[in-house]
């Protein structure tokens, strides 16, 4: 994987004096996802490159950028890339992101400690999650299959991270899931891609799915 100087850009501008900085946190780093923390701080997701491998990693700042505190995620052994982060009601976060081969999902207390980590089935990639109005969690990313190459792939969690139930969707040369909302009726809403190859050149087209609450496919468009 390329390397990538990890520079963090925040424009925030103060009552009346229209300040604004940014600070550079983590070098051969990509940061994927950052949320204001309870305290107006910020925690980022995202990984690091090294020697042999990437590895997760979460940074935790004050407001006005300053590192807190770092922390690996799984094993700076074991390839692994944080894409998605929340802060839970308990003031600990809830992560997701994927190995060569699995998604993971792992909270951690306020500290970045982790708590619990659970891994999902093989060849899968992405991992956008959400917290769901029962206090468990929804995750998108995507399945290899050897049939279809890459379908959507749905996984519903309760709040210790234990599978409920997974659902794929598409059926074309390659189906991606990127995001993923809980809908005002119960249900799911996914946005994502999907790869359609044509006579004359392969076209990727956004691809958006409904489901109801328990990921059962409503309709879906491409757009």
């Amino acid at each position: 994987m390329k390397r990538i100087l990890f520079i963090l850009l925040f424009t925030i501008p103060f009552v009346g004096s229209g300040q604004s900085w940014e600070m550079k946190l983590l070098d051969n780093g990509i940061g994927l996802s950052v949320k204001q923390t309870f305290d107006d701080g910020y925690i980022i997701v995202g990984w690091k490159t090294g020697t042999n491998t990437e590895t997760s990693y979460l940074i935790k700042t004050n407001n006005q950028g300053d590192t807190l505190w770092t922390k690996i995620l799984l094993s700076d052994t074991i390839t692994s890339y944080g894409e998605s982060i929340h802060q839970r009601p308990d003031g600990g976060y809830i992560i997701s992101g994927h190995t060569n081969s699995k998604i993971y999902l792992t909270k951690t207390d306020s500290s970045g400690n982790q708590q619990w980590i659970k891994q999902f089935s093989n060849n899968t990639q992405g991992g956008f999650v959400e917290p769901t109005n029962d206090g468990g969690y929804i995750i998108c990313g995507s399945i290899y299959t050897l049939v279809n190459n890459n379908d959507i792939y749905l996984i519903k969690t309760d709040s210790q991270g234990d599978t409920m139930w997974t659902k794929t969707y598409g059926g074309n040369e390659s189906d991606k899931g990127y995001m993923v909302q809980q809908t005002t009726d119960g249900g799911y809403i996914i946005c994502g891609s999907t790869r359609i190859d044509t006579a004359s050149f392969p076209r990727e087209d956004i691809y958006l799915i409904k489901t109801d609450s328990n990921g059962d496919l409503l309709w879906s468009k491409t757009i």
